[in-house]
């Protein structure tokens, strides 16, 4: 009747949660998605799934190399990709030095942490990708 003995979704769940509901917006402003981004080879737009992730992770205290940390990137991966989430998020891990994948990453992170800190919304991904789009 109250929700009372409601069980409140674990932080590792609303962070996936999170993470994939704001990148999913951008994903469909950007008019792409994830397995697209992936088979495109764009290490920036990759990168920024990743930092994004990743900061939103460090801002709800759950340590990123952790089991938990791994659990809300294939969880949000598996939201956004679905069968092809766990190829992605081995394809982001294996592309950690890469100088293009970091910049994505560090675009995406700061991002992120503006969206919990000062409300601003995260829109990198998607104007990344309409200029990709729109490119000669």
């Amino acid at each position: 009747m109250f929700n009372i003995f409601k069980r409140k979704p674990s932080k590792e769940a609303t962070a996936a949660n999170m993470a994939s509901q704001v990148l999913s917006i951008q994903l469909a402003l950007g008019g792409s998605d994830l397995p697209a981004i992936s088979a495109a080879h764009d290490r920036v737009a990759l990168g920024y799934v990743f930092g994004f992730h990743d900061a939103l992770c460090q801002a709800m205290k759950i340590p990123g190399s952790s089991f938990q940390g791994f659990a809300v990137l294939k969880a949000s991966f598996s939201q956004l990709a679905g069968t092809a989430g766990q190829r992605i998020l081995d394809e982001c891990i294996a592309l950690q030095s890469d100088p293009e994948f970091l910049k994505g990453m560090k675009v995406g992170g700061a991002e992120a942490y503006l969206l919990l800190r000062e409300k601003k919304p995260a829109l990198g991904l998607s104007i990344h990708l309409q200029r990709r789009e729109n490119a000669p």
